[in-house]
């Protein structure tokens, strides 16, 4: 979080400064950092939304919450994929 702020904060000082951080994001390092931050906010999502979903008492059961959490993998590998082919 603290290295997205201060991209964003370099990004609108100047044009020069968003023009870098543009330039930053394109190399192969910078999408790497991409995909990994993209990563992280998709596992966090989805598993924010099971652990809400299983406070309303939905799939509190064991084999519910394995499912639950199959779930969450699995969408989250789907996801970083299609962001992955989207950073490309």
């Amino acid at each position: 979080l603290p290295l997205i702020l201060w991209a964003l904060r370099s990004a609108l000082a100047s044009p020069e400064d968003y023009n870098a951080i543009a330039n930053y994001c394109l190399m192969p390092i910078g999408k790497t950092l991409s995909l990994l931050i993209w990563a992280a906010f998709v596992f966090h999502f989805f598993a924010g939304c099971r652990h809400i979903i299983m406070d309303f008492g939905w799939g509190e059961s064991l084999a519910r919450a394995r499912f639950g959490a199959y779930l969450v993998i699995i969408l989250t590998v789907i996801f970083i994929f299609l962001g992955g082919l989207w950073l490309c």
